[in-house]
């Protein structure tokens, strides 16, 4: 991989950032992090017990860090989620997700450091007997395929909405000077639909995508993509940004 160079952006929140930051400045680049989303936790509505379904649940399966702390906060803490994950089978995707449950003692069934939601499914499919209930704490706008592959498959599902990604308001976004920059990493396609009130974008500006669901939502909004990471993982991506730029 050839050392980098150039000024990117890093569209995400410091503390979602930080590996990804560190490990583009280990490459050589000039690193801006500059988030255009805030994460809200969402409690359970009225009438939902989550300790209840997690407790009758076969399987638990989360996405992201921010399903696993939105879930966590609902049913009262690290402590009581690692309880109440004792009896049911878990499954994760993403590495600081799997790390945060090894963190707090939980034990991973099915673990997809590196993959995507559809090799998480995958996975599942091949893992979980027929006909089991799957809880899945999920965004408020998560993506259907995993839910659509384990209901295909005969699984009963119920999602649990434990946060919102919401965009944050031009006026609460730090200035950027987009044309010093060689390129910005987008992680999510909430970021994307953020960048509709950035101000300052210039037209044609080119973006790296995470990954294939990410990098389409940039294509379905008209902006650039200059790259798609193999994995979602900071090495992947800064190999990516490192062959492009």
């Amino acid at each position: 991989m050839s050392p980098g160079s150039g000024r990117i952006a890093v569209l995400r929140e410091p503390e979602r950032a930080e590996s990804l930051r560190a490990a583009l400045a280990e490459a050589g680049f000039d690193v801006i992090v500059h988030p255009v989303t805030r994460v809200e936790l969402l409690g359970p509505a009225e009438g939902d017990d989550w300790e209840t379904w997690a407790e009758a649940a076969d399987w638990v399966v989360f996405t992201s860090l921010n399903g696993v702390a939105g879930f966590s906060a609902g049913v009262g803490g690290d402590a009581r989620l690692a309880e109440l994950l004792r009896r049911p089978l878990v499954a994760v995707l993403g590495a600081m997700s799997a790390r945060k449950l090894d963190s707090i003692g939980v034990t991973s069934d099915v673990r997809e450091e590196r993959g995507t939601s559809v090799e998480l499914a995958a996975a599942m499919v091949v893992a979980v007997a027929s006909s089991s209930t799957v809880l899945y704490p999920c965004a408020a706008q998560t993506m259907p395929t995993l839910p659509r592959v384990l209901r295909e498959a005969g699984h009963r599902l119920r999602q649990v909405v434990c946060y919102d990604t919401q965009p944050l308001a031009p006026a609460e976004r730090q200035p950027l000077d987009w044309g010093s920059l060689a390129g910005a990493v987008v992680a999510a396609p909430s970021a994307v639909r953020a960048l509709e009130d950035e101000p300052g974008l210039p037209a044609g500006f080119g973006f790296f995508a995470i990954g294939p669901t990410t990098a389409a939502a940039l294509r379905a909004a008209g902006l650039k993509v200059l790259g798609v990471a193999e994995s979602p993982t900071a090495p992947a991506i800064v190999r990516m940004v490192c062959a492009t730029v």
